[in-house]
């Protein structure tokens, strides 16, 4: 169990099986890029319309 826990995959599990773990998790982390990817540019996009705004001000001098 301790090898569970520490992410590795148990030894003694049949070839077949070993592959279909390996591409679920390369799947998995395919559509977790893809998703960041697409999340970033939608955000850049909002960006470009985001109100221009002056967060701070410098004191007038006299």
């Amino acid at each position: 169990m301790n090898s569970l826990a520490a992410g590795g995959v148990p030894a003694g599990l049949p070839k077949g099986l070993l592959t279909q773990i390996y591409t679920l998790f390369i799947d998995s982390f395919q559509h977790i890029y893809m998703y960041s990817f697409v999340i970033a540019i939608i955000a850049f996009v909002l960006c470009w319309f985001l109100k221009k705004e002056v967060l701070s001000t410098k004191p007038e001098e006299e």
